[in-house]
């Protein structure tokens, strides 16, 4: 491992080699073997929580074995390592596991054919006695890679227990390349006004950005979360309940998730945005009503802006008692405030 190829952001090293590969797989292997023992022994674990470590170092490894097969021949990438954290590959290795199997078939079809490599390799070792070269084993790895390794037996995949399908049949992860029927594509703006949206490698925003649906898919989602059908009651309220700041102030926020009185009515939403794209979901309980509002502009208005238009065409703004006493403060005072 060259601890002097440190990637500076990640805190990184890389293996480099076909024997470092092979080394790291079994020290990672005898050590969760050894930790599985110990929590074993001293009873810090119940058996279904040994278990369920069990299966997360099983995908672990599974993963780590794949990276092998993935860079072993590879001159130009090495896996990378963390060294101040886990001593476990960098996470971003993880993603980039997932997202080549999501790709797998765009891949394939740029490798050399498997029979034509075969005869190549026949042909290098039996008539002209040479060995194969790094780049064509190369080339002989990545089949493997791509056509054996399973997505849903990588580490980041894991989850305890199974999500049923919901019948979202228009969300996927995110494609510059695969052809999707009727998919919306995204605009910047300037003040020139829309142009094409900066492009953007769906390897780095992950679930943060690239993952592509529809209001129609996303209402499933959102009645399926809030109705506690993907988590159990326990999990939703540690999701949606704000936390509260050391000095007892609580918090609009959750686990990504905003929970706030909005003009007297309790609202649990989430927004976001990449380059071309912003949105905004939100769900009130007390009046049992969904607003999702996907927009495929990057401004002047946002998800937000037209996700309020909405909100307020169908809901009543109460005044609040926290309303009233602002109001009566701005009349004595010479500050702002949007109520």
């Amino acid at each position: 491992m060259s601890l002097g190829n440190i990637v500076t952001p990640l805190d990184s090293a890389v293996l480099d080699s076909k024997e470092q590969y092979v080394f790291y797989h079994k020290m990672v292997d005898f050590t969760l073997k050894e930790l599985i023992v110990a929590v074993q022994n001293k009873q810090i674990l119940n058996k279904q929580e040994v278990l369920l470590f069990k299966q997360y170092s099983d995908l672990l490894l599974y993963s780590i074995e794949a990276m092998r097969v993935k860079y072993m021949y590879d001159d130009e990438e090495s896996m990378k390592v963390d060294l101040t954290d886990s001593s476990f590959p960098n996470y971003l290795e993880f993603r980039y596991l997932f997202n080549d199997l999501e790709l797998r078939e765009e891949y394939l079809g740029k490798l050399t054919n498997i029979d034509t490599l075969k005869e190549e390799f026949l042909d290098t070792l039996m008539r002209k006695k040479e060995s194969i070269a790094k780049r064509k084993l190369f080339q002989a790895t990545s089949i493997v890679y791509y056509t054996s390794a399973k997505k849903e037996y990588i580490f980041n995949r894991f989850v305890q227990g199974k999500l049923k399908p919901l019948g979202m049949h228009n969300t996927y992860y995110c494609s510059n390349s695969k052809v999707i029927k009727n998919k919306a594509y995204g605009y910047d703006y300037s003040p020139k006004g829309l142009q094409q949206h900066q492009y953007l490698n769906h390897k780095w925003p992950y679930a943060a950005g690239s993952l592509c649906s529809t209001t129609e898919d996303l209402l499933i989602w959102l009645t399926a979360l809030h109705e506690k059908k993907t988590l159990s009651d326990q999990q939703y309220q540690s999701l949606v309940t704000p936390n509260t700041l050391s000095d007892g102030s609580i918090l609009r926020y959750g686990m990504g998730i905003s929970n706030f009185l909005n003009m007297g009515h309790q609202q649990i939403s989430h927004g976001g945005g990449i380059p071309g794209f912003l949105t905004d979901t939100r769900y009130f309980p007390d009046a049992d009503l969904y607003i999702i509002a996907l927009v495929n502009t990057a401004g002047p208005h946002g998800g937000g802006y037209f996700a309020d238009k909405i909100t307020w065409e169908i809901l009543e703004k109460k005044k609040t008692e926290f309303i009233r006493k602002i109001r009566s403060l701005k009349k004595t005072t010479k500050w702002q405030h949007r109520v």
